[in-house]
């Protein structure tokens, strides 16, 4: 069966030749061909972007499948005051639950928990006397 050739194909070609052979690359040169008016190359760029790209093939990372970027990692999340005093929030107590059947959130708090969340605002939980 005939290769197709594709951005993908060309990709695994280019990391081929990479892996089995020691190409010296005029940096300037492809520093220049890659900058645009929207982006600027440096030589030193791709020096380093080659450098990261040989250490993948090298070590197998799988720099040959997928994307060449990494996926951007989550966001940490602050730790709340009973977490902070080495409590978790498992142990809490009665007092900060609300009673039978309270596990079962309804959408619409749902939504507002998200909103608050959202907006950077803590919400406050409200007693049976309304306080």
């Amino acid at each position: 069966m005939p290769i197709t050739w594709d951005a993908t194909m060309d990709r695994k070609l280019l990391l081929a030749i990479l892996k089995k052979h020691q190409i010296s690359v005029d940096a300037e040169a492809v520093a220049s061909e890659l900058t645009s008016e929207e982006q600027a190359c440096t030589p030193t760029a791709v020096r380093k972007r080659l450098q990261k790209i040989r250490e993948q093939i090298k070590d197998g990372s799988g720099a040959d499948e997928g994307e060449g970027t990494p996926k951007p990692k989550a966001t940490p999340r602050k730790r709340s005051a009973a977490a902070a005093e080495g409590e978790s929030p498992a142990k809490k107590g009665k007092a900060g639950k609300k009673g039978k059947g309270s596990k079962k959130q309804t959408e619409e708090e749902a939504d507002d928990e998200e909103e608050t969340a959202a907006a950077g605002v803590k919400k406050e939980e409200v007693d049976d006397d309304g306080f």
